[in-house]
């Protein structure tokens, strides 16, 4: 069994020497991820390799397995399986989170968890949430994480003027969501679409753990995140 990486062989070889089956975990593709630099061509024909000769492979999104059948892969071999959290993670303790935070009953806290991925969209979130603050001063922020569009999200924000009303965490140790999670009222998912204008074919972690949370979810209708959350 073997994630497909970029470049990776490892797989097939071990699956050959074996004379077992190998079975491929299919993530996205090298048009979404993009290709390595010096090595594209290389990439291409190990990700061909792993793919027809795999004896299954699993594919985390509907988008995904949809792009593989029009790339000639037997529906047959495909088998759907969407990422997932283990719910016994959370326990109950967002109450005491909340206090540790210093969020009072009376505010309502919005809380976003990533990475801050292009795709994530955590400026779509910054500029929602001046809306709402504009609106409803006892409205709370909370960006738990750090990565590339952090700075963008701190910028739009602070032009607002509603800094006061948000709190950035940066990244802490992955023991500590669920109780982050859980300390919130209303959990975010603001992803955008892949800027190549390619179908989002992801299967965010963070939905199943807001779902686990057991919090209100704002999310954006996009790819798997719409087939599951019902709208409203």
């Amino acid at each position: 069994y073997q994630r497909l990486n970029p470049c990776s062989a490892a797989g097939l070889l071990l699956s050959a020497v074996a004379r077992c089956p190998l079975i491929v975990e299919y993530n996205g593709t090298i048009e979404h991820d993009g290709k390595q630099a010096l090595l594209g061509g290389y990439q291409e024909f190990v990700e061909h390799l792993n793919l027809r000769y795999a004896s299954r492979i699993i594919v985390i999104s509907q988008v995904l397995i949809d792009e593989l059948i029009r790339r000639g892969i037997q529906k047959d071999r495909l088998v759907l399986n969407p990422n997932a959290v283990d719910p016994s993670r959370f326990t109950g303790e967002g109450s005491t989170q909340r206090i540790s935070l210093g969020f009072k009953d009376s505010e309502v806290v919005f809380c976003f968890v990533g990475s801050f991925g292009f795709w994530h969209g955590a400026p779509v979130l910054a500029r929602a949430f001046v809306k709402v603050a504009d609106e409803f001063t006892n409205a709370r922020l909370l960006m738990v994480g750090d990565g590339i569009e952090r700075s963008e999200t701190e910028s739009i924000l602070a032009d607002a003027g509603c800094l006061e009303q948000v709190t950035f965490l940066g990244a802490v140790d992955i023991e500590q969501i669920p109780s982050l999670l859980e300390s919130a009222d209303v959990l975010c998912s603001p992803h955008v679409p892949w800027p190549n204008g390619l179908p989002f074919h992801g299967s965010p972690t963070k939905l199943f753990e807001y779902m686990a949370a057991r919090r209100a979810i704002v999310a954006s209708s996009l790819g798997q995140i719409a087939e599951v959350l019902e709208n409203e």
